[in-house]
């Protein structure tokens, strides 16, 4: 994992075979925002959606 420490306003920027993945970084009080420009072929999730998808999938079954 990649830690890297931005100040509000400075972008990291993702190349990936899908294109260019540009993140930039705010302050508002307590709260980070983060500005995200991807290829529309490039999925963005929040993590806590995964987990909750997850949980709640149920197995599939197959037919025989």
């Amino acid at each position: 994992m990649l830690k890297i420490r931005r100040r509000p306003g400075e972008v990291l920027i993702l190349n990936t075979a899908n294109g260019q993945v540009r993140i930039e970084f705010g302050l508002d009080g307590w709260q980070i925002k983060l500005a995200i420009s991807a290829p529309k072929n490039v999925e963005i999730l929040r993590g806590e959606l995964i987990e909750m998808k997850m949980d709640y999938e149920l197995p599939v079954i197959p037919d025989d």
